[in-house]
């Protein structure tokens, strides 16, 4: 109970030297209510929480808004009124203060209130749950009566406005302290992110300790540290925790450890620390990574202490020596004095000038704690007070100190761009010299190619005429045969009587074997010509009338056309004169005679009809 007062003590004065205050924004009747529950100030008393971010040094002016649903266990939704609210106002119960911060959070609110769900006399320290990395805003802790004034007057969908500031104490020197418990990984990643920014602190007045978590036995010193316990050095005088503990059930003979494994390695690091922090720096940075099992602490630390070049090895030696086995060990006793002047109870935690550090145990986060306590922190530190100082300083120097700098780069930049545009016009001289040489070799080709074509068209056209001259020739001996066979027929047709008739059909018979040759060349000239007029051979130069067809009648073709209608007509004259005289007669000529006239007549009466029926229409198409 006198632990838990005094842990109680210890957060109220810590909340006291922060300076941080929260009060209601111009809005008189609640700061009256306010004013009637505190009864002293309208202030709203609150507890920081060990996680988030602390932005110090800054006031926050906002307003709030009822987390929906109340206790922020679940991802928030949005209300009616669900514009950018600053504050969220969150009932406790159900989850962690993690889980409920980080939903608030994701929703967009920056400070986050959590109010008690039923009345209590003490205030609630809001602990990490090995999530709070994740918050990086502030999250506070008030009272059941505030916050139940709050709720009811965001419930009736008044607007509430308060006003936060985080405003630190200023030293011109600031301590800061680690409090290391052995083993944890969180300790060694709090070390090794800070390492990564600790030269930051570089020309401020700061001083840096480590203290360990070691503790006396009480029963052990009832009994005036009489016998020896396992977890402790010197019979109970300094003790630790066993790292086994966490491991209950996995304990077996090859990971067996005990306080006193922890005490002696703790020991061993405050040693170096004593001979110099930027020694005992490098030793954890390696510790953190190649000893990891309690048990085997003492090896692992013999082999580390050599890779330490400037570590005394005597100096070392005789410090962990004159302090092991010392009842009034000067160093373990200083661990005990820290332990029971700030009563630490969550491992690992970081003090700046007495003040428990509230926040994210990340080295930015502290780093900006730190240089925050200062009252005139100087080079980078300045910067984590005031980061738009920075960037301003940069833009600023940038205009100052480096004219010549900037001359230079625009000098490059001009450079840069005429060799870009001569390579690009020497591109584009390319590109286009190609393209030209490419159109002009279409051109040529396109030229040549309609030479050759007027050259094959003209010398086709000499070969027609050619052809016409020749077929021409062809006709006009086709016409004289024709013509002087039709006069002699018709003159033996005047001449001869019907007495004669039988006689003349043996001379009939006779030319006809002796013009068999020329008939057969005449009928093939015939199917000549049908089949050119049927292709549309337009190489006969027709003469055209006004209406666009062909004179039918004063074409030579036509006219042999003509002269073989004639000649077909004399011919059946005489084929059907001779069936009469066969009737009248009553005698028979030779049949074969008479089969050789039946067939030229049928095959005269077919071209006949053909070029009767076909030839017009082809001439109307030229």
């Amino acid at each position: 109970m006198k632990n838990i007062m005094l842990f109680i003590l210890i957060s109220i004065i810590t909340i006291q030297l922060l300076k941080a205050d929260l009060q209601v924004y111009n809005n008189k009747d609640l700061e009256e209510q306010v004013k009637k529950i505190n009864k002293k100030e309208a202030k709203i008393p609150f507890q920081l929480a060990l996680f988030g971010k602390i932005p110090y040094g800054r006031k926050i002016i906002g307003d709030v808004m009822l987390a929906n649903p109340i206790d922020a266990c679940k991802p928030l939704e949005s209300t009616e009124n669900n514009q950018q609210h600053t504050f969220v106002l969150i009932q406790r119960g159900e989850c962690s203060f993690v889980t409920k911060v980080f939903n608030a959070q994701l929703f967009g609110g920056k400070v986050i209130i959590l109010m008690d769900d039923k009345k209590e006399n003490y205030d609630i320290l809001m602990s990490d749950d090995g999530m709070g990395d994740r918050v990086i805003i502030p999250s506070i802790f008030i009272h059941f009566e505030y916050g139940n004034l709050l709720k009811s007057l965001l419930e009736d969908k008044k607007q509430v406005t308060l006003q936060i500031e985080f405003e630190e104490n200023k030293y011109k020197k600031s301590d800061y302290i680690f409090w290391i418990s052995l083993p944890s990984i969180t300790v060694n990643k709090l070390i090794y992110n800070f390492n990564q920014v600790r030269k930051n602190l570089k020309g401020n007045n700061v001083q840096f300790e480590p203290s360990y978590d070691i503790y006396v036995c009480f029963e052990c010193q009832l009994e005036q540290f009489a016998n020896p316990i396992s977890d402790c050095i010197l019979n109970g005088r300094f003790c630790a925790n066993d790292p086994d503990l966490p491991n209950i059930g996995q304990i077996n003979s090859r990971n067996i450890a005990t306080g006193k494994n922890v005490v002696e390695e703790s020991l061993r690091q405050i040693c170096i620390f004593d001979q110099d922090e930027e020694l005992w720096w490098e030793y954890m940075l390696i510790f953190a990574q190649e000893c990891d099992k309690p048990q085997l602490y003492e090896v692992c630390s013999q082999q580390l202490v050599i890779q330490i070049k400037n570590l005394d090895q005597e100096e070392f030696k005789k410090c962990y020596n004159d302090n092991i086995k010392n009842p009034n060990s000067p160093l373990l006793k200083r661990q005990l004095d820290l332990q029971s002047k700030y009563r630490i109870n969550t491992w690992p935690s970081v003090t700046i000038n007495d003040l428990v550090y509230r926040g994210n145990l990340d080295g930015n986060s502290i780093m900006e704690a730190i240089c925050s306590s200062l009252e005139e922190p100087k080079e980078e530190c300045e910067y984590y007070v005031d980061p738009l100082k920075q960037r301003v300083e940069q833009i600023s120097n940038l205009g100052k100190n480096n004219g010549a700098t900037i001359i230079i780069i625009v000098i490059v930049m001009l450079f840069c761009f005429v060799v870009l545009f001569v390579l690009m016009a020497c591109l584009y001289r390319r590109f286009f010299k190609k393209e030209m040489q490419q159109d002009m070799n279409n051109q040529i080709n396109q030229m040549v190619s309609q030479y050759v074509a007027f050259y094959d068209q003209k010398k086709i056209k000499a070969n027609n005429k050619i052809f016409d001259f020749i077929f021409q020739k062809q006709i006009l001996k086709l016409k004289k045969i024709q013509l002087y066979l039709f006069i002699f027929i018709l003159i033996i047709f005047f001449i001869i009587s019907k007495k004669i008739i039988q006689k003349m059909y043996q001379f009939y018979l006779y030319l006809f074997n002796y013009f068999n040759k020329k008939l057969i060349s005449f009928y093939f000239s015939r199917f000549t010509i049908y089949y050119l007029k049927l292709l549309q051979l337009n190489h006969f130069h027709l003469d055209q009338n006004l209406n666009g067809q062909c004179n039918y009648f004063y074409h030579p073709l036509n006219k042999l056309i003509q002269y073989d209608q004639l000649y077909n007509f004399f011919f059946t004259y005489l084929f059907i004169k001779q069936i009469i005289l066969k009737k009248i007669q009553n005698q028979f000529i030779n049949i074969q005679i008479y089969n050789i006239y039946l067939y030229i007549y049928i095959f005269n009466f077919t071209l006949d009809f053909l070029l009767t029926i076909q030839i017009p229409f082809q001439l109307h198409i030229f």
